[in-house]
């Protein structure tokens, strides 16, 4: 597809990078950037912030495998590694990236800040691309009813979050891939 000009092609790889594609050729590609919504480290960060990773400095998103939920330990991760935000699919991304040649970028909007704790059930109420699993959802909720004001929040920072995701995406794209040469 077109964006800004260039030639952009767009790869929805879900929660873990689960549906990132085994056959992919890094050949005639400028750059992989990968997008999508984390969990604030840095107390200074409020939702619907934006962080990039690979064009001034690196390590600011750290990829990890398993959902880090809790302040406590976001506060810790924060304090060990100093990322600014956490997720979960950088790592096969850039792995991958670094073996083809291909300059990696990580774009992340902050869905919940660093003092914000997730309920650790939260990937079981989700599918591989982040939709609802409805039936299991609503069960919870039908339990313990005192979820719903905790998922209204996150509903709601993640539609934020994803307002400002967008554009920081479509900025990368023309600074650099449609500013590229060749």
């Amino acid at each position: 597809m077109r964006m800004e000009g260039c030639e952009v092609e767009l790869r929805i790889i879900g929660i873990r990078g689960v549906h990132f594609p085994k056959d992919l050729h890094g050949k005639g590609l400028t750059a992989v950037i990968l997008a999508g919504l984390g969990g604030g480290l840095d107390p200074r960060l409020e939702v619907g912030d934006v962080v990039v990773d690979g064009l001034e400095r690196t390590g600011l998103i750290w990829s990890s495998e398993q959902l880090i939920g809790s302040a406590e330990q976001k506060k810790a991760l924060h304090e060990q590694t100093g990322a600014a935000v956490v997720e979960m699919e950088g790592e096969i991304v850039r792995k991958w990236s670094e073996s083809q040649g291909v300059r990696f970028i990580g774009i992340r909007s902050v869905s919940d800040r660093a003092d914000d704790s997730l309920d650790g059930r939260l990937l079981g109420w989700v599918d591989e691309f982040g939709r609802p699993k409805w039936t299991k959802l609503v069960s919870s909720l039908v339990r313990e009813p005192k979820l719903i004001g905790p998922l209204w929040k996150l509903g709601q920072n993640g539609r934020r979050a994803c307002g400002t995701l967008g554009p920081a995406v479509r900025r990368v794209i023309h600074q650099i891939i449609c500013s590229s040469p060749g």
